[in-house]
């Protein structure tokens, strides 16, 4: 990851943390998850509490057919689905954590 902001040039504009999910406390921005469906729905609660208010949630990595279940779930825990975009059987879903909204586990 760190290879990959250096040959993009943004080394200085974002961080990689090596820290398990579950241990960081701060918020970000943007948060960024390119993971396989398990990842993803074992980690909302995670994916959506790191993530400011305002902020933007991109989840990727996701097939065509788990979408619906993955959106229901981020629903769910508190997450405003804003869209979806899809390329061939792979899609990707952006939201923001609901406005003054607590994070469900």
């Amino acid at each position: 990851a760190r290879r990959n902001a250096e040959l993009n040039r943004l080394s200085n504009r974002i961080e990689i943390s090596g820290k398990a999910l579950n241990e960081i406390s701060e918020q970000f921005d943007l948060v960024a998850a390119n993971l396989v469906y398990e990842e993803i729905m074992g980690l909302m609660f995670h994916l959506i509490s790191v993530t400011k208010e305002g902020g933007t949630l991109i989840l990727s990595g996701l097939l065509r057919d788990q979408v619906s279940d993955v959106v229901q779930a981020a629903q769910q825990k508190g997450l405003v689905v804003e869209g979806t975009d899809f390329m061939d059987e792979w899609c990707t879903i952006v939201g923001r954590p609901k406005a003054g909204g607590k994070v469900r586990q």
